[in-house]
């Protein structure tokens, strides 16, 4: 099957034997996604990478950062918020030598919930400015991405965080996390700032990852909402079964992705 988008999976778990099997699939993008702030791991794990590039010919061009509270941005705490920006600045030093293009950022730790203060928002817009003009340098955009709940969960919360922030700044669009906003009305409205996308389905009550076609989103819409603004980045699937169930995963995605056009 031929695969028209630069569809990716975002990987947490074994990488050695599975990248020519995706390769093989059309698959071509790899989403490392680092969940322990564990330095030799991440400095091991981009080794593997490297690797499997010389390998298999995959590519790396996204990474997705550490969620934990120690990472956080927007902790109006000043010494907390500090301390988490230079962890995460740390985090860019070691996947360095991926020379990924752009950096997935949750705006917030899991552990916020729905009561977002001003200076929440504040902290986060203030780290942001210094974050991303740190990854220029390094030759990474930063990607923020819409949650389910928190600060980011629809293009309102969106916007403004990108027009404060400013320069090397994008939106990664969770299409599985968008459930207070239609795909059509948040695509019109944050187009421009979309670098790179997740895609996973859900029932349209809470997230789920379910892989795309399993659920409730109309994905001929969002596809067609996608040319309109000419969207051509990578669309990374973020499904647990991706690597619970593989290989057989992988043919059961590239039938559903051919499905839902």
């Amino acid at each position: 099957m031929a695969i028209k988008e630069k569809l990716g999976v975002s990987i947490i778990g074994k990488l050695e034997g599975v990248t020519e099997t995706f390769v093989e699939n059309g698959i071509r993008y790899l989403e490392f996604r680092i969940v322990k702030d564990d330095y030799d791991e991440i400095n091991e794990r981009v080794r593997i990478i490297l690797a499997e590039k010389e390998k298999s010919g995959i590519i790396s061009r996204t990474v997705h950062l550490p969620q934990k509270s120690s990472f956080d941005l927007s902790q109006p705490d000043e010494n907390l918020r500090l301390a988490a920006l230079e962890n995460q600045k740390r985090v860019v030093r070691h996947i360095f030598p991926l020379r990924p293009e752009v950096l997935v950022l949750h705006p917030c730790a899991g552990e916020v919930k729905d009561e977002v203060s001003p200076e929440r928002v504040e902290a986060l817009i203030k780290s942001l400015k210094e974050f991303c003009a740190y990854c220029k340098t390094m030759g990474m955009k930063v990607a923020v991405e819409n949650l389910t709940n928190g600060m980011v969960q629809t293009s309102a919360d969106l916007l403004p965080i990108m027009e404060a922030v400013g320069d090397n700044v994008g939106v990664c669009f969770d299409v599985n996390h968008l459930l207070k906003e239609a795909h059509r009305d948040f695509i019109r409205k944050v187009g421009k700032y979309i670098i790179t996308m997740h895609v996973s389905d859900n029932d349209g009550i809470q997230e789920r990852h379910f892989l795309p076609g399993d659920g409730v989103i109309n994905w001929r819409e969002l596809f067609e909402e996608l040319a309109k603004i000419g969207y051509d980045q990578t669309m990374i699937v973020e499904s647990g079964r991706m690597m619970s169930e593989f290989p057989a995963s992988v043919t059961e995605l590239c039938e559903k992705w051919e499905r839902i056009h």
